[in-house]
C-alpha cells in the first residue's frame, strides 16, 4: 500500500519565512536532523599529519576521508519526500562493514602531479561536482544492515536496482583543479572540496526506511522522523501528535500553542478550525491518509479550504509490487560497446597490411598463428589478407604491419532509415518518404492511416543500402542495413515444401531469399477521422459506386468548374452493356447521349448532363488519366460498395484473363491505391510499372510522357504444403490478414547521401512498397511504449531539463512569441542535426516559478539566460574541427574553454505562390514604397536615380516599372495583388511586416537583396546592416536571415534628432538596426562569457521532435537545447515517478515544472522529485547557527 503523507502550513505571519522562523520559531523544515543517514567511519584513512596546510584550512581528519570543511558528524543525504516502509516482519541487525569499491590517494601529490599516476584513482577536472568519501583507508564501509522478508518494499527495490556506488568526494586546490578520490595526503594549496558519500548498495539507500512496529500501523519510526522534520529545536519547540483527530481535546489547548500538527485522517471542518487556531504563523501541519483512502485527497482539500497551504506531499510505501526502478544509462555506459557496435556495421574501421608486409610470405604466415592463438575464427583468419581486420583483432606484435584501410573507419550507421526516394503508402497512394510532413497520413502495421509526427532525415554513414525486390512487383526499396522489416520466414523441406513458419522482425541485411514480406489487409474503417463528402443521397447505392469506378477508368469530365460539370466515358462500340448500365443508372434523372469519337471507327463517347453526380465524380477522384487519385473517404465505405467500384474499374480498364484480373492506369497514385484496394476485397495484387513507350497516330510518332502501371488481381490462396513446393498468398497472423510477398533478392547497393525515417503516432510502422517496415520513434513516445509493461501503481525513476528566462523569444511560424504566449497549435521552428530546418508543433510546453542561480552566456553575438541544468547546443573546438555535429551539453558541464553554437540553417522552401520579381518588389516596397494615394493600383518606389535605381529596375523589368518623375518609379498590380501586400506587409512605415505566407515562398534571396540595397548597406568585410523604424519588419528579417544560414542581432538606437528650420526635432521612434554576420557558427568563451547570476521569476521551455529551438534574448539569435519529455510520458500514461537530478539546487526546478503538468493532466498524480543526492521538492534558503532549514519560499 503507499500511503500519502499530506505536508501543508499555515500561512508565515511575518514577512518572509527567516522573519517568521525568528518571530514564532517555525516556518521552515529541518532538513539537517531529517538527512537520510550515511555510517562514518571512526578511524582516521591515511590523513598525513604532517600536512599542516590542512589543517589551517580547518580540515578534520577522521570525520570524513576527504577531511572536508563541515560540521561535527556525516550530514547524510539531502531528504527525500519518498519514505520506503519495512514489514513488521524485518528485523534490523544493526550495521555491518562491506568491501568498498571507492576510489583513493595511495600517496602523496603535489596539484602538478599528472591523474593517473602514483595509485591516484579519479580524474582533474575543472568543473566537477563530485562528493567526499564515507570510506576506510582498509578499503571498506559501514552500512545499515537489515534482514528483509518477502514482500518488503526496502528489499524489493534493491533487487530491482542492483547494487551501485556513488561517487567519492573532491578537493579542490586554489587554481581551481579538482582531484578526486580519497584526498587524504595532499600537499600544495587546496580549497574545500563537497560532502559526499561513495557508498555502495541499493536504490533504497537514498531514501529514508521506516521500520515497522507489530501492534501499530503508524510506525513510531515515521512519527519520530516526521516530528524531527518540524519541530524547531532551537527554541524547545511542541509538535501536536494527534492519530485520532477525533480523539483531541481540542477546546483544551490554548491559542497558538504548537509549533506544528502531525494528524492521521480525514479532519472534519470544525477540526480544521482547531488546527488553524492551536498552531503558530508558519506552522507545518502533516496529515496521513487514512487506509482507505491513501492519496489524502479528501484531507488535504479540508485543510486547503481553511487557508493553509499545500507545500507538498510526502509518499509513504509500505509493500512491495508498489516501485518500479528504471535506471538510464550515464555516458559512460551510452558510449561503451560502440566499438563492437562498429564493428558488426558494415564501414566498421578496418585495418589492412601495408603492402610491403602483404609481400612478406613469412610475415603472413606468422600473423595467422598468433590470430589462431587468439581464438579467432578460422575464416577470418584465412580471409584476413584480403578483408582486413577490426582493430580488436590485430595482434599487438604486428600492429606495426597494418594500416587504416582507405574509406574505411567510420561507424555503420545507427539509425535505420530508408533511400529518400523510398515510396511510403499514403491515403492518396504512394509517396516519396522524402516528401513526406509532419501531420501526413501513413498506413501501418494495424491496417489504418495513422498521423506521422516527425520526419527525419540525416547523412548515411554505411557503405550500402540493401535493395529489396519482391514477386509481384518490379518496383523496390532501399533500405539501410539495420532498417527492420516485418517478415514471415517459412520452414521448407529439401522439395521446398512449406511444413510451417515464423513472423519475426529482422533487419534489411539480415532478410534472404525465399522469406516473405507482409503486407496488412485494411481494417474496417481504415480511415476512422475522414472528411467525409455529400453525395446526396448515393452514399449506399451499389449501381452510383459501379459508375464511379468506370469513371475512374474511362472517365473525363466536360464542363467548367461548379455544376455544368457532366461526366463523360470513352468507350468501344462493343461496350454497349455499360452503355446499357450507364444509361440506367442516369436516364431517370438526365439526358444520356452517345457520340462517336473523331478519327475512330469503334470509339464512342457517352456523356450524362447530370449536373449533381458530375461534380461528385470530380470531388472523388479529380480529373485527368495522370492525375486521378481516390478521395481518401472511399476507405471507410463498405466493403460490397468498394467490390462495386472495383468492378466498375475492371470493366473499363481491364478485363478477366484466365485465373485474374488485370487493368491498367497512367496514374502512380491510384495505381498504388488500387492495389490496396485489391488487398482489401481478397484479392492477391501484383503491380508492375513501365516506362513511357513510343507509338504513332496516322503515321505521326508520339512518345508518352507518363509511365504505364499494370495491375493483376489474383483470387483465392494457395494452400501451404510440405509436399510439393509452395507460396502461399495470405497468412493469418494475431488476429489479421496479411497479404505475403515472396524476397526474390536482397543486394547491397553502394551509397552516400541522407536517409530517412518517420515516427507515427499510434504504430511503429509504416508500409513500403514491399512491404511493412519499422519506424522511429520520439524519446517520448519511446517511453510510453516503454512503461506500457510497467504497473500503474509503480513509480518510475528519471531526470530532467532545464529551462530559459522570461524575456527570451523562440521562433514560430506566425514570427517571434514569448514563451508564456506560445500555445499547443503553435509550429515551433527547429533544427535536425545536419542543419535541415523545419517547423513541429511542441509536444509539451513548461513555466514555473524560479528563484536562484542561472547561467548567462552574453558576447558580441549571443545573450542567453537558462537554468543551470538546461540543455545548450554546442560543438567542442575538437567537434568543430573533426566537422562532426552539435551536442546537446548541460549548461552547467560546459567542461572545456572554447564552444561554439552553429548558426543558421539549409531552409528548404514551403511555397512556389510568388516569382522572385514579386519577392524583389515586396523588399523593395517595405523598405521604400507606398501604394499610390490617387486610387491607381500602383506600389510606388522612392530612390533618387543612379546605381541603385538601376538596379532595382532591372531586377523588376518584367513587372514593367515606370517612372513617376523625379525619384520614383511605379509598378501598377492587379486589384488582387494590391490586396495581397496590404494583407501580407502592412501599409505605414511603422507597421510593415513580412507575414509566414511570404516568408515560407521561394525566392527569399531575392527578398533579402531587395531590402538591404533599399535601407541597408553592405561593409567592406561582407556584413550586413538593415535598418528600420517597424518592429515587426525586423523580426521577419531576423527570421529571413536565419533561413538564408546566416547569424543576425537586433540593436535599438534612440530616436534620430535633426535641424529643421532653426528648430531642433527629435523622432519618436527608436531605429532598429540588424546587424547580418555571414558565418556558420559563434564562439563561446567560458572563462569570459560564462557567469551565474541571481534570477528570481517564471522560466520556461517546450518540448520539441528535434530537441532544439530557434530563441532570442535582447536581440540576439540563437539555436538552443529543449527541455526532455520522459516525464511527461509518466503523466501521459498515469504513472507515478520519481525525477533524478545531478543537483539538490536543481530539485525545485524539475518540481516546479512537474507541478505545472499535474495541473494539465486530468486526475491526481504522484510524483516525486529526488537528487543524486536524494532531495525533497524544496531548496535550501537560509542557514541558521541552530542547522540547516528547508524554506519553501
Amino acid at each position: 500500500m503507499n500511503t500519502v503523507i499530506t505536508v501543508s502550513r499555515k500561512p508565515l505571519g511575518a514577512g518572509n519565512v527567516a522573519s517568521n522562523v525568528l518571530l514564532h520559531g517555525c516556518g521552515a523544515i529541518n532538513v539537517d536532523a531529517s538527512r537520510v543517514g550515511v555510517f562514518q567511519n571512526t578511524e582516521p584513512s591515511g590523513v598525513d599529519r604532517r600536512n599542516a596546510k590542512l589543517a589551517e584550512l580547518g580540515y578534520r581528519p577522521g570525520a570524513y576521508q576527504m577531511g572536508a570543511k563541515i560540521p561535527e558528524g556525516p550530514p547524510g543525504r539531502w531528504p527525500a519526500n519518498l519514505l520506503l516502509g519495512h514489514k513488521a516482519e524485518c528485523v534490523h541487525l544493526g550495521s555491518k562493514q562491506v568491501v568498498s569499491t571507492s576510489g583513493h590517494v595511495a600517496e602523496h601529490h603535489r596539484r602538478n602531479v599528472p591523474m593517473g599516476e602514483n595509485g591516484i584513482y579519479g580524474r582533474a577536472d575543472m568543473h566537477g561536482t563530485k562528493p567526499t568519501c564515507y570510506v576506510s583507508a582498509d578499503g571498506t564501509e559501514v552500512v545499515d544492515a537489515w534482514e528483509c522478508v518477502d514482500g518488503c518494499a526496502v528489499a524489493a527495490l534493491d533487487v530491482q536496482s542492483g547494487d551501485s556506488k556513488s561517487s567519492g568526494g573532491r578537493i579542490g586546490n586554489k587554481d581551481g583543479g579538482i582531484i578526486y578520490g580519497g584526498g587524504a595526503g595532499l600537499t600544495g594549496d587546496y580549497e574545500a572540496g563537497d560532502p559526499g558519500y561513495g557508498d555502495v548498495g541499493g536504490a533504497s539507500r537514498y531514501f529514508k526506511q521506516i521500520g515497522a512496529d507489530m501492534n501499530t500501523d503508524i510506525p513510531s519510526d515515521l512519527l519520530d522522523y516526521l516530528s524531527t522534520m518540524i519541530t524547531p529545536t532551537h527554541v524547545g519547540g511542541e509538535t501536536l501528535t494527534a492519530l485520532d483527530i477525533g480523539a483531541v481535546d481540542w477546546a483544551s489547548i490554548p491559542d497558538g500553542k504548537y509549533h506544528g500538527v502531525i494528524a492521521r485522517g480525514e479532519p472534519t471542518e470544525e477540526q480544521t478550525e482547531h488546527m488553524w487556531r492551536v498552531v503558530k504563523p508558519g506552522a507545518h501541519v502533516l496529515l496521513i491518509a487514512p487506509d482507505e483512502r491513501p492519496t489524502g485527497h479528501k484531507g488535504a482539500c479540508a485543510l486547503e479550504d481553511r487557508g493553509f497551504e499545500i507545500r507538498d506531499a510526502i509518499l509513504w510505501v509500505r509493500e512491495a509490487g508498489r516501485l518500479h526502478y528504471v535506471p538510464k544509462a550515464n555516458t559512460r555506459e551510452r558510449n561503451a560497446g560502440c566499438e563492437a557496435l562498429a564493428v558488426k556495421r558494415k564501414g566498421a574501421p578496418i585495418y589492412e597490411l601495408s603492402e610491403e608486409a602483404a609481400a612478406d610470405e613469412e610475415l603472413v604466415g606468422s600473423i595467422m598463428e598468433a590470430l589462431q592463438a587468439a581464438g579467432v575464427a578460422e575464416d577470418v583468419v584465412e580471409s584476413f589478407v584480403e578483408s582486413g581486420l577490426a582493430k580488436d583483432l590485430v595482434p599487438n606484435e604486428f600492429k606495426r604491419s597494418f594500416k587504416k584501410r582507405v574509406g574505411g573507419g567510420k561507424y555503420g550507421n545507427v539509425h535505420p532509415c530508408l533511400h529518400p526516394d523510398a515510396l511510403v503508402m499514403t491515403p492518396t497512394g504512394h509517396c516519396r518518404i522524402s516528401t513526406l510532413k509532419v501531420g501526413d497520413r501513413v498506413y501501418t502495421a494495424d491496417g489504418e492511416f495513422h498521423l506521422t509526427t516527425d520526419v527525419s532525415h540525416h547523412p548515411y554513414t554505411s557503405p550500402n543500402l540493401f535493395q529489396i525486390q519482391v514477386l509481384g512487383t518490379n518496383l523496390t526499396t532501399l533500405a539501410s542495413d539495420n532498417h527492420p522489416f516485418l517478415i514471415w520466414r517459412p520452414v521448407r523441406t529439401k522439395k521446398g515444401g512449406v511444413t510451417g513458419g515464423t513472423v519475426l522482425w529482422v533487419e534489411a541485411q539480415e532478410m534472404r531469399k525465399g522469406d516473405y514480406t507482409m503486407t496488412p489487409l485494411p481494417a474496417t474503417k481504415p480511415f476512422p477521422e475522414v472528411e467525409v463528402l455529400d453525395l446526396k443521397g448515393f452514399e449506399d447505392d451499389p449501381d452510383f459506386w459501379f459508375i464511379f469506378g468506370l469513371y475512374v477508368a474511362e472517365g473525363v469530365a466536360h464542363g467548367s468548374v461548379g455544376a455544368s460539370v457532366y461526366p463523360s466515358f470513352s468507350l468501344n462500340v462493343d461496350e454497349q452493356h455499360l452503355v446499357a448500365r450507364i444509361r440506367k443508372f442516369f436516364e431517370p434523372r438526365c439526358k444520356v447521349s452517345v457520340y462517336s469519337k473523331n478519327g475512330s471507327e469503334k470509339g464512342i463517347q457517352v456523356v450524362a448532363f447530370d449536373p449533381v453526380v458530375g461534380p461528385l465524380f470530380v470531388e472523388l477522384c479529380g480529373k485527368g488519366a495522370t492525375k486521378k487519385v481516390l478521395h481518401p473517404m472511399v476507405w471507410n465505405i463498405d466493403r460490397a460498395l468498394l467490390g462495386s467500384m472495383f468492378h466498375g474499374h475492371m470493366e473499363g480498364d481491364g478485363g478477366k484473363v484466365r485465373t485474374y484480373w488485370q487493368s491498367k492506369t497512367s496514374s502512380e497514385a491510384l495505381s498504388a491505391q488500387l492495389r490496396l484496394v485489391g488487398d482489401a476485397l481478397g484479392y492477391r495484387s501484383n503491380h508492375h510499372r513501365y516506362g513511357a513507350k513510343s507509338g504513332s497516330i496516322n503515321g505521326r510518332v508520339f512518345k508518352h510522357t507518363s509511365d504505364e502501371n499494370h495491375l493483376r488481381f489474383f483470387v483465392g490462396n494457395q494452400d501451404i504444403s510440405g509436399r510439393k513446393p509452395s507460396r502461399p498468398l495470405h497468412l493469418d497472423h494475431e488476429g489479421r490478414r496479411y497479404v505475403l510477398s515472396y524476397v526474390k533478392s536482397v543486394t547491397p547497393v553502394p551509397y552516400e547521401g541522407d536517409v530517412w525515417n518517420l515516427s507515427v503516432e499510434g504504430s511503429p510502422t509504416f508500409q513500403t512498397v514491399v512491404g511493412v517496415s519499422h519506424n522511429t520513434v520520439k524519446s517520448r513516445e519511446i517511453m510510453v511504449r516503454l512503461l506500457a509493461d510497467v504497473p500503474k501503481e509503480a513509480l518510475v525513476m528519471d531526470p530532467f531539463m532545464g529551462c530559459y528566462d522570461e524575456s527570451t523569444e523562440v521562433l514560430t511560424r506566425e514570427g517571434w512569441k514569448f514563451f508564456s504566449d506560445v500555445t499547443d497549435a503553435d509550429e515551433i521552428l527547429t533544427r535536425a542535426t545536419e542543419g535541415h530546418l523545419k517547423y513541429a508543433r511542441p509536444e509539451a510546453r513548461q513555466a514555473y516559478e524560479y528563484s536562484g542561480e542561472m547561467v548567462q552566456f552574453k558576447s558580441r553575438s549571443t545573450d542567453l539566460l537558462v537554468t543551470p541544468n538546461h540543455n545548450m547546443w554546442v560543438l567542442s573546438h575538437a567537434d568543430f574541427n573533426a566537422s562532426r555535429p552539435a551536442r546537446q551539453v548541460r549548461a552547467d558541464m560546459l567542461d572545456q574553454n572554447l564552444y561554439r553554437i552553429p548558426c543558421g540553417g539549409n531552409y528548404e522552401s514551403e511555397s512556389d505562390l510568388l516569382s522572385r520579381e514579386m519577392m524583389y518588389l515586396i523588399g523593395l516596397y517595405v523598405t521604400e514604397g507606398y501604394f499610390d494615394s490617387a486610387g491607381y493600383d500602383d506600389v510606388v518606389i522612392c530612390q533618387n536615380k543612379g546605381a541603385k535605381w538601376d538596379e532595382m529596375v532591372a531586377n523588376i523589368a518584367s513587372l514593367s516599372p515606370r517612372s513617376k518623375g523625379g525619384r520614383r518609379f511605379a509598378v501598377r498590380l492587379s486589384a488582387a495583388e494590391m490586396h495581397f501586400l496590404r494583407e501580407n506587409c502592412g501599409t505605414s512605415k511603422y507597421r510593415k511586416f513580412l507575414s509566414p505566407t511570404i516568408l515560407k515562398n521561394r525566392h527569399l534571396d531575392a527578398l533579402f537583396d531587395a531590402m538591404v540595397l533599399g535601407d541597408g548597406h553592405r561593409t567592406p568585410t561582407g556584413q550586413v546592416q538593415y535598418g528600420t523604424v517597424s518592429p515587426r519588419l525586423a523580426d521577419g528579417f531576423q527570421e529571413l536571415c536565419l533561413k538564408l544560414g546566416w547569424d543576425s542581432t537586433l540593436i535599438a538606437r534612440p530616436p534620430k534628432e535633426a535641424m529643421r528650420d532653426g528648430r531642433l526635432v527629435k523622432g519618436t521612434k527608436p531605429e532598429l538596426r540588424v546587424l547580418v554576420r555571414r558565418a556558420t557558427s559563434k564562439k563561446i568563451d567560458t572563462h569570459k562569457h560564462v557567469s551565474r547570476v541571481p534570477y528570481e521569476g517564471m522560466v520556461y521551455c517546450l518540448t520539441v521532435p528535434n530537441h532544439t529551438l530557434f530563441v532570442r534574448r535582447n536581440g540576439f539569435t540563437s539555436w538552443c537545447g529543449n527541455s526532455g519529455s520522459t516525464a511527461l510520458a509518466c503523466l501521459e500514461t498515469g504513472h507515478s515517478f520519481i525525477g533524478i537530478e545531478r543537483e539538490p539546487d536543481y530539485i525545485e526546478i524539475a518540481d516546479a515544472r512537474v507541478r505545472y503538468w499535474e495541473r494539465a493532466v486530468a486526475g491526481w498524480v504522484s510524483t516525486t522529485i529526488e537528487s543524486d543526492v536524494p532531495a525533497t521538492t524544496v531548496h535550501e534558503a537560509a542557514v541558521d547557527e541552530g542547522g540547516v532549514f528547508d524554506l519553501f519560499d
